[in-house]
């Protein structure tokens, strides 16, 4: 019997979340030999991922059992999924070709231009497998890490800074210049809808920026901040964009702050040593159809979850 895919629902999270902690450790075992604790994402992140595009996260099924998953996001033109697990009992089946083929197709059908992921740069297998499929590495994409100290007394944004609920006016605009089509309307929504963080402005003399910092962290019992989006048109407004979130992430309890840092876009990767980040780790970018980021706006985002 042939395993069944269908739409992931609701009632799939805890399962999906067991599935993706066993694909995760076997990967740091058969890998790099490291056993590593289980790593098991959270409800509300989960939901906000089946939330963005219902239509789009599938799941694979062998008796009744849920042995693959992957959920698909969709940035206007843009379109990339991830995280793309299948149980390592059922590897090298065929299962995770014929996700990303569903995820894929429902990609074109929400008039997505360019279609990609990110993986591990160190994962030879995950790379091999998705040359397989057509996709083409093109640059790469850091993952940067800060340890945060305590929150001052009456936590203050920089000045030129101020909480927002939707993209400012010009944001539209911005985001078109780093990719035609590029919308990330969508991540303003679910910040709300899911209460994952806070969104901030910035205007420096008529130069914008704007932010999204997740306090809500992917994993359980995580006590970290992610920096989820930054587009800024000069590094000034980035410098205090940064500082906006980390401070509200000093505010929440959060002890340290993630960041992934795409290369062919600005900042520089130096920026960020300088600002106080290490490198954790790298990604590798891989395009099957489109066109990929450019342009001098500085812009922080990735496709990976």
């Amino acid at each position: 019997m042939c395993p069944e895919t269908r739409l992931a629902e609701t009632a799939d999270i805890n399962e999906i979340a067991d599935l993706q902690a066993r694909v995760w450790q076997d990967h740091f075992l058969r890998e790099r030999n490291m056993q590593v604790p289980m790593m098991r994402r959270t409800g509300r992140n989960l939901g906000y991922y089946l939330g963005k595009e219902p239509g789009g996260c599938f799941v694979t099924l062998e008796k009744g059992k849920i042995v693959g998953s992957i959920v698909s996001h969709v940035w206007g033109s843009v379109g990339w999924f991830g995280p793309l697990e299948v149980d390592p009992r059922f590897q090298d089946m065929g299962i995770g070709k014929a996700l990303v083929l569903r995820s894929v197709e429902y990609l074109r059908s929400k008039g997505c231009t360019t279609i990609g992921c990110e993986t591990m740069a160190g994962s030879h297998r995950n790379i091999a497998f998705y040359q397989r499929m057509g996709f083409r590495p093109k640059g790469l994409s850091h993952v940067m890490f800060k340890i945060l100290g305590q929150a001052p007394p009456g936590m203050r944004l920089p000045r030129g800074v101020s909480p927002i609920e939707q993209p400012p006016a010009a944001a539209k605009g911005m985001w078109g210049s780093i990719l035609p089509g590029l919308d990330y309307s969508v991540e303003f929504d679910s910040l709300r809808k899911y209460s994952l963080g806070s969104a901030y402005g910035a205007d420096r003399e008529g130069r914008a920026g704007h932010a999204i910092v997740h306090t809500h962290e992917m994993f359980e019992e995580s006590a970290n901040a992610v920096l989820k989006l930054m587009v800024a048109a000069d590094i000034g407004a980035a410098k205090v964009l940064l500082e906006a979130c980390e401070a509200t992430a000093m505010a929440a309890g959060k002890t340290g702050m993630f960041i992934r840092s795409y290369d062919l876009t600005p900042p520089a990767i130096t920026w960020f040593y300088g600002n106080g980040y290490t490198q954790q780790g790298v990604s590798v970018r891989l395009i099957l159809e489109g066109i990929d980021e450019s342009g001098d706006i500085n812009h922080i985002s990735c496709w990976s979850a």
